[in-house]
This record gives structure tokens, C-alpha cells and sequence, in this order.
């Protein structure tokens, strides 16, 4: 049903207007040799990351950005090439007008290039909303972005809000497989807002990570570190020094949006004692920090999740696609709850 006929006309989509407006929950699109790249930080925070190559590359994967356009064209066509690959797989989302209707796996992982084909079913109403999550778990570059000859296609329109979601790779969306079914987009969605990941695998509170001169104005803001800290610093005060720096930090960049900072999630060595302490004792320092400043809300990570290893892909850190429903299910009920 979805194979697009090789001798099927195709208009490439680039040549009717900017790339800027069909790529959607993303700062910026670089234009490379090979094609376009959708970028989730500005410069100056790639510059952060770019400091180790771990960071660099999953700094570059487009998590939770997506194609987005109306359109009556009878089919979708994405060629692309993969960078760095974080995790087994090259995944793809298709939503029309809101509603999952496809997963693709569109090349082997193994490959650098490949073309993803999507044929839409029929519609005598005209035009709907096409929506392709793009995988968060590699580097891509889209090399050309194709459509039916003569189609119709504008922009989606914008979300009612702004989500920036901060974190590592639980907000990155690790182990996910279907890019649409992370907490941050799932949130997102559930809100209604434009989003913007920013979470990187691996990383920890880190000042340095935040830029001033973001042009993304969020309404809520979202922050989830902790886990890595945990056996990464080398003491509690340093811990509680980091995160007291970056929270003070983040609200002198964003000083009228709801910020929202959850504790680290349930994982299955919580009782082991890491060089920063216990586990626990993360979330604590987490929660008292955020009581010295009112315009933080803290959230306790540990009701996000059921602590069973079946909701997690790695079974141990990592939430399966199901995991992060009730993830993103409890985070936007207690948002929505009053404070």
C-alpha cells in the first residue's frame, strides 16, 4: 500500500519555499554538502557538547523534530543519510491529522543512505495534516524532501504554546523506538505546543549547557538531570553545587515560563551508593534547591514510572515506548494539576 512507484512524479519541496517552514520543533536547519540538518541547540551549546564526541553526536540526532505540512500530494518522500547511530535503529513516525497511522524502519541501520516512501490513502476531502517524526536516536541528514507533482503543500500551523524539555537521554528519548512515543513529544501532543528536546544522552547539570541568547521562548520548561550526576560527580556538595548553579541560571533565562524540574526516575540500582551518595539523596537535594525559588515546581521522578523492569527497554535506566506513556501521562497530570 505505501510503496511510491519509482516512475511517480516528484516535486522536490525545497524549491517552493525555505526549509525553515516544513521542518517543525527545531531551532534551525543547516544547510551541509549532503542536504539540510535540523538543529535542536544554537551554536554556542554545540560548541558545548562538540567538546566530547559521545555528546557531539547525540547532540546532532533530531529528537522530537518533524516534518510537518497540509497537503494533498498522494505520497511522502524523504532521502536521507545517517551520521553517528546511538542506538540499533533508524526509526520514522507518520501522523495523519494527529493520529499515528505508520512506524517505518526505512534502511538497515548498517546503511548510510536511505529512502523512506510513504503513500497516503486516499482523501476526497483534500488536503490533511502530514506529520513525520524523524528518528531521535541518529545523526540524519535529509537530502531531499519529495512530494506529488503539483501537490499543494503549505506549512502546519503553529502549536497554542511552547514546551522546551532539558535533560539526558530519558528526555532524549533512549530506548523508545517509535520517535512519537517519547515523554517529550507525548507531552507536547497532550498540550498542544511546538517542543523543543534538548536532551542529550549521558549529560548532567551543566550551566555551561545553557545559552541566554536562545531565540525558543518556552511557556513551560521541563528539566530532568540527576541520574548521571549520580555516579559522575565527585561528591553530594559538587552535585548540589551544579544543580543550584544551572536552576539559577535557568530562570534568570526564562524568568516568566513555568519551570518544572523532576527528580531522577525509578532505576534498578537505586540502592547501590555512588560517589555523590545515595540515590535518593539526588531527588532530596533536587527538591530542596527548588524550594528556595518559587518559580520552580518540583516533581518527584519516582511517581512517574512503576518501578517493574518491564517498563524499561534496557531494563535497569532506559523507558520502553510504554514506559514513557505512564511517563508522560502522570507529568502532564501534575502539571495540570494546581500548584
Amino acid at each position: 500500500m505505501n510503496d511510491v512507484s519509482a516512475t511517480d512524479d516528484i516535486q522536490s519541496i525545497a524549491a517552493n519555499f525555505p526549509a525553515s517552514r516544513f521542518f517543525r520543533n527545531c531551532l534551525s536547519v543547516r544547510e551541509s554538502a549532503d542536504g539540510l540538518v535540523p538543529l535542536r541547540f544554537t551554536e554556542a551549546q554545540l560548541a558545548v557538547y562538540a567538546k566530547t564526541e559521545q555528546y557531539r553526536a547525540r547532540s546532532l540526532c533530531p529528537a522530537g523534530i518533524k516534518i510537518d505540512v497540509v497537503t494533498d500530494s498522494r505520497f511522502i518522500k524523504i532521502d536521507y543519510s545517517v551520521g553517528a547511530l546511538i542506538r540499533g535503529w533508524v526509526n520514522f513516525d507518520i501522523h495523519l491529522d494527529g493520529v499515528l497511522v505508520d512506524s517505518l524502519t526505512s534502511a538497515p541501520p548498517t546503511q548510510s543512505k536511505g529512502s523512506l516512501r510513504w503513500k497516503l490513502p486516499d482523501n476526497p476531502g483534500g488536503s490533511r495534516q502530514l506529520s513525520v517524526y524523524l528518528s531521535q536516536c541518529a545523526e540524519l541528514t535529509v537530502r531531499r524532501l519529495g512530494f506529488s507533482a503539483g501537490a499543494s503543500v503549505r506549512e502546519a500551523p503553529a502549536g497554542k504554546g511552547r514546551l522546551l524539555c532539558l535533560g539526558d537521554s530519558i528526555t532524549q528519548g533512549m530506548e523508545a523506538h517509535h520517535p512519537s512515543c517519547t515523554y517529550a513529544v507525548l507531552l507536547a501532543r497532550a498540550l498542544g505546543y511546538d517542543l523543543l528536546n534538548q536532551g542529550v544522552g549521558g549529560f548532567v547539570f551543566d550551566a555551561d549547557s545553557l545559552d541566554p541568547a536562545l531565540a525558543f521562548k518556552p511557556d513551560i520548561v521541563t528539566v530532568a538531570y540527576g541520574t548521571n550526576d549520580w555516579n559522575r560527580c565527585a561528591s553530594h556538595e559538587a552535585f548540589a553545587y551544579n544543580a543550584a548553579t544551572y536552576l539559577e541560571k535557568l530562570i534568570g533565562i526564562f524568568p516568566e515560563s513555568r519551570i518544572a524540574v523532576l527528580s531522577p526516575i525509578w532505576r534498578k540500582d537505586l540502592r547501590e551508593i555512588e560517589s555523590a551518595g545515595t540515590f535518593r539523596s539526588i531527588g532530596k537535594t533536587i527538591e530542596r534547591i527548588c524550594t528556595l525559588h518559587p518559580t520552580l515546581r518540583f516533581m518527584d521522578g519516582m511517581d512517574l514510572i512503576p518501578h517493574q523492569e518491564r517498563f524499561f527497554g534496557d531494563g535497569k535506566l532506559h523507558p520502553t515506548d510504554e514506559g514513557f506513556a505512564h511517563f508522560a501521562l502522570n507529568l502532564t497530570a501534575n502539571l495540570s494539576a494546581k500548584s
